[in-house]
């Protein structure tokens, strides 16, 4: 019995088990992402309704807080990503300002907050490379 139980308590320990959780992370903040050089010279308006555009193409609900403010809402199974976005001529950025069941806490939060702020990041990108 007790080298049944040397065996589950190395078992736990050699698969990582140290109490951590490996599923949240530094929360990705975008900062000043420079506008691509196809919307160079955009109104910081223009620039604000490409990138509203953007996120309603990757599902999130997009609000104006003013003419250069966005907040944007994605919902998935139990669980919420908030982010304001901020733009001017010259670039914009994504800034967490909330979550629902994503353990956002002391600038932690689960990954795939993470992963859908970069792809909204990327979507932003290449809407604004593109545009209409």
């Amino acid at each position: 019995m007790k080298k049944l139980i040397i065996f589950v308590l190395f078992a736990l320990a050699a698969t990582g088990c140290s109490g951590e959780n490996t599923n949240v992370e530094r929360i990705y903040i975008v900062q000043n992402h420079p506008v691509a050089a196809a919307s160079r010279g955009l109104s910081a308006t223009a620039v604000s309704e490409i990138i509203a555009t953007a996120a309603k193409s990757r599902g999130w609900t997009v609000e104006r807080v003013g003419a250069t403010e966005i907040k944007a809402t994605l919902k998935w199974e139990d669980h919420a990503a908030i982010v304001s976005i901020t733009n001017d001529e010259q670039g914009f950025s994504i800034n967490n300002n909330g979550s629902v069941n994503l353990r956002d806490h002391g600038g932690v939060i689960h990954k795939r907050y993470n992963t859908r702020v970069r792809e909204l990041e990327a979507a932003i990108e290449q809407q604004l490379a593109n545009k209409p």
